[in-house]
């Protein structure tokens, strides 16, 4: 019987992924709802460096792409994409670069690092929630 392309990653595995680009895991992992892929927030030892407003200090998320879904190429694309999104100032968050490059890889498995990023809805009632989304639909 073959096992599932995630067996193999574990906790220890997705720490390592992050160390694996010279940010030190705290040993802090919280696995989060995704359908295709596997996302977990995982802790660091020292807030990211360069982070942006919003972010939460000292965590950065981690995305494990599904093996056989979307290839190298559409990923790439995907995450030029967002980081376009990012520099027109739209409240998304962008891939982190290593290197210069986003799509990373560790112990056979592909993924990407993200600041982790507050999110909430939006209360209608404070002027400033309701700017920012007409703003944004206005984009």
């Amino acid at each position: 019987m073959q096992s599932h392309h995630y067996a193999g990653l574990t906790p220890d595995v997705v720490l390592a992924a992050t160390e694996s680009v010279k940010l030190l895991a705290d040993g802090r992992l919280l696995a989060l709802n995704s359908y295709e892929n596997r996302v977990y927030r995982i802790g660091l030892d020292e807030p990211l460096a360069g982070a942006q407003p919003g972010s939460v200090p000292g965590q950065v998320v981690g995305k494990f792409y599904r093996e056989g879904r979307w290839s190298d190429a559409q990923i790439r694309e995907e995450h030029a994409f967002v980081t376009e999104l990012a520099g027109a100032g739209l409240p998304v968050a962008a891939p982190l670069a290593f290197d210069g490059t986003t799509l990373l890889r560790h112990a056979g498995f592909r993924f990407a690092l993200f600041e982790c990023r507050a999110g909430s809805s939006p209360d209608l009632d404070r002027p400033g929630d309701r700017l920012l989304l007409g703003r944004t639909l206005g984009r």
